[in-house]
């Protein structure tokens, strides 16, 4: 896993930063390999990971 850096997590999530290819990445927790959503900068997941926050208030 040394290809990632790792932001946080949530129930089902990973997030990530895929370093090959400089993109912040949505992963599923069980199944790594699965990307749910893509970001080209880090304000981008950072605004899904807060919104996530949100609708859980």
């Amino acid at each position: 896993m040394n290809e990632f850096l790792f932001f946080g997590d949530s129930d089902q999530d990973e997030y990530v930063l895929e370093k090959a290819t400089k993109k912040y990445q949505v992963r599923d927790k069980q199944a790594f390999s699965n990307v749910y959503e893509e970001f080209t900068d880090f304000d981008g997941i950072l605004e899904f990971m807060l919104d996530m926050m949100i609708r859980r208030i």
